[in-house]
């Protein structure tokens, strides 16, 4: 995906209507989709995994680092890859 520089700022292309019938109508600019980005998330987590899936040794374990509020959509793309999830290790910080 390509992105687009307007004003200085980063945009998606699918945006840049939205963004232009804004400045139109002298209404603040639309940000990006949560949910969109978490799903492009969710695609890139199955493409990686997929090929350290096809890589690994039977049998072999993947320790893999997310943040707490994408670590339901990892495991998610982990289990429709292939693998079995076992258990979790948790960091706690603060």
């Amino acid at each position: 995906m390509k992105w687009i520089k307007v004003n200085g700022k980063y945009i998606e292309p699918e945006n840049i209507e939205d963004i232009r019938e804004a400045k139109r109508n002298n209404k603040p600019i639309p940000k990006p989709v949560y949910k969109r980005k978490l799903n492009l998330y969710e695609e890139f987590n199955k493409l990686w995994l997929k090929e350290v899936y096809r890589v690994m040794k039977p049998g072999a374990y993947l320790i893999a680092f997310s943040g707490t509020r994408t670590y339901h959509r990892l495991v998610s793309a982990a289990e429709d890859v292939g693998f079995r999830i076992r258990d979790m290790i948790e960091w706690e910080y603060g």
